[in-house]
């Protein structure tokens, strides 16, 4: 069997940076939705992580939150894939910053800054924002995906949007150093 799923990624992403936004980001969500019917595999697992946390669903209830779990990988991936079509203007209007100044007492002192996040929607927005609106060097330490090529389309992807990747894996601590030891050096 010819393992399509780095050809889809690519075509997802080509077609949300060509499309309206609108259809974007309401296309994405759905069309994601109805792969959950077709995943087996990763519908199974996505079924056993909703049963685990809520176990008294019903098979209906069930059916929704998978659905709605699948619905919120497509709007990430629609969101994360447009971002390259995304002028700078569009990008500060739709980006909300609060605290931004701490995060910039940060930067002046004589180390690197690491702000961690949970991912809970697209963190590549927010590495966008400081790094194409603010001008703000990113570096982010992102899981490995399979297959490996699919691992390296999306680094690529992200150095193309002005971001520094970082494996995560045993050498992640290191090349994290590095970076800040770097963002240091006069």
């Amino acid at each position: 069997a010819v393992d399509l799923t780095l050809p889809a990624y690519q075509l997802a992403s080509a077609l949300a940076q060509r499309l309206p936004r609108v259809v974007v980001e309401r296309g994405g969500p759905e069309l994601a939705g109805l792969f959950a019917l077709r995943a087996s595999g990763k519908r199974a697992m996505v079924e056993r992580h909703q049963r685990r946390v809520a176990p008294g669903l019903t098979d209906a209830q069930l059916r929704r939150r998978v659905r709605d779990v699948y619905r919120s990988y497509g709007r990430y991936y629609a969101e994360s894939f447009r971002l390259p079509a995304t002028s700078l203007a569009e990008l500060d209007r739709r980006f909300k910053v609060e605290g931004y100044h701490h995060f910039q007492e940060a930067l002046s002192g004589d180390l690197g800054v690491i702000v961690v996040l949970p991912h809970l929607g697209s963190w590549e927005w927010m590495a966008q924002w400081v790094a194409r609106v603010r001008k703000v060097p990113v570096t982010a330490v992102v899981e490995r995906l399979e297959p490996p090529e699919l691992f390296e389309w999306f680094t690529e992807f992200r150095r193309e949007m002005g971001l520094h990747i970082v494996p995560l894996g045993p050498e992640a601590g290191k090349g994290i150093q590095t970076v800040l030891t770097h963002a240091r050096a006069p």
